[in-house]
């Protein structure tokens, strides 16, 4: 299942089955720094592909947003249709989307109270939605601004979490195959 799955996310995004080691790095990534499963992390990338792509996210930023999303348990449908509002409006005034994800970012966290939080993030994400996410990201649990450095940091982290599970017997195997 975990592989079906992972496999639709790659053709959701248009990934190439040569990257599918750093698609697997990053989801392997993402599930240990935010402890959501492969599963549901997938999942969420084949729902909220075409959304994501429309605001020019990539594979593997789309999940590592969708990782933080999951663990600050705010509706990611809400999320998604504030942050193309934001994007759109960033992209006319001639904003990038890290720009832009760095301006809502600021405008939450750095609010000087937590009414003026709730009415900046209320604006972009709506009445239900907001009130939710300006706790996430005040809190640091939703955080805007790390999508470029956790992907980055991504490479390789299958194959380290691998060679730090293998035991003494393991790496005799190993050695011996």
């Amino acid at each position: 299942t975990s592989i079906d799955q992972v496999q639709k996310a790659m053709a959701a995004f248009g990934v190439p089955a040569e990257e599918a080691g750093g698609m697997l790095d990053v989801l392997n990534k993402v599930g240990q720094d935010t402890g959501v499963s492969m599963d549901t992390l997938t999942q969420s990338l084949v729902a909220n592909a075409p959304a994501l792509q429309s605001m020019g996210f990539t594979a593997n930023q789309a999940a590592t947003f969708l990782g933080q999303l999951e663990v600050s348990g705010v509706d990611s449908s809400k999320v998604m249709t504030g942050l193309q509002k934001a994007l759109v409006n960033g992209a006319k005034a001639g904003k990038t989307m890290p720009e832009v994800m760095q301006e809502i970012q600021q405008s939450i966290v750095g609010a000087t109270s937590e009414t003026e939080a709730m009415n900046a993030a209320s604006e972009l994400f709506g009445a239900k939605a907001g009130p939710a996410i300006a706790t996430a990201a005040r809190s640091g649990a939703l955080d805007f601004n790390s999508l470029a450095s956790s992907v980055t940091h991504a490479e390789g982290s299958l194959d380290k979490t691998f060679n730090e599970t293998l035991d003494p017997a393991d790496k005799f195997q190993l050695a011996l195959n």
